[in-house]
């Protein structure tokens, strides 16, 4: 995939996420799984987002904890490096974090 193509489909991802659309989760697991997002030259806010935004798509759904929580920890992975973002944010996803290990 091509820079061009890959922001055309972040873009999609993200406007899916925000429409809640069904289809959101399973796309955007897809697209971050396989694919190398610094690579398609998306900032580190973009994949910020998108990690979040997927992780927060999936369901009460026990087989998906596993994913979820991945996406979760690489999410707060990618806020230590984002100095505009609240200090409330990596806190809650850590909370997030913990209740998702507390599931599984």
């Amino acid at each position: 995939m091509d820079k061009e193509t890959a922001r055309s489909y972040y873009n999609h991802l993200l406007t899916l996420a925000i429409r809640k659309d069904q289809s959101f989760g399973t796309l955007a697991s897809a697209f971050l799984r396989d694919n190398d997002l610094q690579e398609l030259g998306l900032r580190t806010d973009e994949e910020f987002n998108l990690f979040l935004a997927a992780a927060q798509a999936f369901g009460p759904e026990p087989r998906r904890y596993g994913t979820k929580l991945e996406f979760l920890e690489h999410a707060l992975e990618l806020s230590e490096s984002l100095a505009s973002l609240p200090t409330q944010i990596p806190q809650q996803i850590q909370q997030e974090i913990q209740k998702t290990k507390k599931d599984l």
